[in-house]
């Protein structure tokens, strides 16, 4: 897409505003013969930082601000200053202040010959008109929006509107550069100034230096992920079908187990709706391109969401957890402004449908926090059983006949689920991955070796195997029983089941 407008934040994205700040605080504290201390200048920086963000949640004002951080400053050190002279005397002392970052200048000169620029800033009016006068880019700007101006400061998008509309460009052909995540993007986001390109970007770069990295340093990932790992093997409609597979079973079916209760599933169904219903409403005013192509992406949120999918077809439980990225889109859709001549019936059901996603946000919070308190709980029990009865098999195994230090130990078969399963977890489902350690795990020589501190030698799958064979063996009772743990020649052996190793 051609961009006609870049939307630039001031400082901290083009201006080094913490060295002009510095130097302006260092004229303050001498002239108002406040000690130079470092404590001193950080505890500005917080009292600064805690009004800004009032500012941004806008419980308070521009004007309000430049004399509240004074006086909160003053009362932390325990000065008595005049908070409305230091804030005249730092605001003087801030409009000199023109730092460019480094490449600021040139980026604006190299910008400017395709597009114009305009600053969108929060900053204070006086300040910013005598900083921008004097500086170096100012011949590379085609508009200065300044938020004490214009009644408005970011995130609200009102800023953004005033910029797009005095420069006459539609939001699709702006794109916004700022540094602020509180400000600057959910601003632009809200006026529909957003791009979500670069995620493809991302996906695509990532891709392509794991591939190199393999090459170049002509390795093999490693035996365990090898086994699953098949980048470049697979084609685009497996690919395809592995992802919408994944967030289907992820999100509103229990393969997965990421929605483990029927009313969680139902849970995200109403979340899932609410949020849809809203974003229908905020591409009311679009052009019908432009709901085209969110709803294209829409779709393709999948493809962002298991991306790992490009690499494998079969992944954790956990690497789906990734979706829990919708909750974050869900919040940026219900944060953006209603315009002011939608209907009062759609702003009834906007605000319905955004109650209903709230609700049961809540909801699915509160079913997740009980499921998983109730899988940790099981992991700890289904633990302590399995050392007990590791332990318990360990004693038995010194205590038999034949056993030294020569002895090597022989753990045929795995244990019946009656033996570690606990009844009264069984009518409740689980996120894959919190089953814990089990007595029938394929770890059981390792359990002994780091949980019990039993590190005897053991068997080979091939000695296994001859031991089978025998007679003595075919004899042997399955364990608990007594016989089920004995010397055949040199192994002592414990006869778990009779099925394969």
């Amino acid at each position: 897409m051609a961009y006609e407008l870049l939307l630039a934040d001031a400082d901290g994205t083009l201006f080094d505003f913490d060295a002009g700040e510095q130097k302006a605080l260092t004229a303050l504290f001498a002239h108002f013969d406040i000690p130079a201390r470092e404590e001193f200048f950080q505890t500005y920086h917080r009292v600064n930082r805690e009004q800004w963000s009032l500012l941004e949640q806008g419980r308070t004002t521009l004007p309000e601000l430049q004399v509240a951080r004074m006086a909160n400053f003053l009362a932390v050190v325990g000065l008595h200053r005049s908070p409305e002279e230091m804030h005249l005397f730092f605001r003087d002392q801030l409009s000199r202040q023109s730092i460019l970052l480094p490449g600021a200048e040139d980026f604006c000169k190299r910008v400017a010959a395709q597009m114009p620029i305009c600053l969108v800033t929060n900053g204070v009016a006086v300040i910013q008109h005598a900083r921008f006068d004097h500086c170096t880019i100012s011949p590379y700007l085609s508009g200065l929006f300044i938020s004490e101006e214009l009644g408005a400061a970011k995130p609200d998008p009102a800023i953004v509107w005033a910029a797009l509309g005095r420069m006459n460009v539609t939001p699709e052909k702006a794109v916004m550069l700022g540094d602020s995540a509180a400000a600057d993007i959910p601003a632009a986001n809200a006026a529909g100034v957003f791009s979500i390109l670069f995620l493809l970007l991302s996906l695509a770069l990532y891709l392509l230096i794991f591939w190199l990295l393999l090459v170049l340093k002509q390795q093999q990932p490693n035996i365990y992920a090898s086994s699953n790992l098949r980048f470049g093997e697979l084609s685009v409609p497996e690919v395809s079908q592995s992802i919408y597979r994944s967030f289907y079973h992820t999100v509103l079916h229990r393969q997965y187990a990421v929605v483990p209760t029927t009313l969680s599933k139902y849970l995200h169904l109403i979340f899932f709706a609410g949020t849809f219903a809203v974003t229908l409403m905020a591409l009311r005013h679009k052009k019908i391109s432009t709901k085209i192509f969110i709803f294209v992406l829409i779709l393709l949120l999948p493809v962002g969401i298991y991306s790992v999918m490009f690499l494998t077809t079969d992944v954790h439980t956990l690497v789906m957890y990734s979706f829990v990225s919708l909750y974050l889109l869900a919040a940026i859709m219900l944060d953006s402004p209603t315009q002011h001549d939608t209907p009062r019936l759609l702003t009834a059901l906007r605000r319905f449908a955004a109650q209903a996603v709230a609700v049961s946000l809540l909801l699915i919070a509160a079913t997740n926090v009980y499921i998983g308190n109730q899988a940790y709980l099981r992991m700890q029990l289904v633990y302590e059983n399995t050392y007990a009865f590791y332990t318990s098999l360990a004693t038995q195994i010194k205590m038999t006949p034949g056993f030294d230090e020569n002895a090597i130990v022989a753990l045929i078969g795995s244990m019946p689920r009656a033996v570690y399963s606990l009844p009264e977890f069984d009518e409740t489902e689980y996120p894959v991955g919190t089953q814990g350690i089990q007595i029938h795990s394929y770890s059981k020589k390792r359990f002994l070796q780091l949980y019990v501190g039993f590190d005897v030698p053991f068997a080979t799958p091939e000695e296994i195997r001859e031991i089978r064979q025998t007679e003595e063996y075919r004899q042997m009772p399955q364990y608990p029983y007594e016989g089920s743990v004995r010397a055949i020649g040199r192994f002592i052996v414990v006869k778990l089941s009779d099925e394969a190793p």
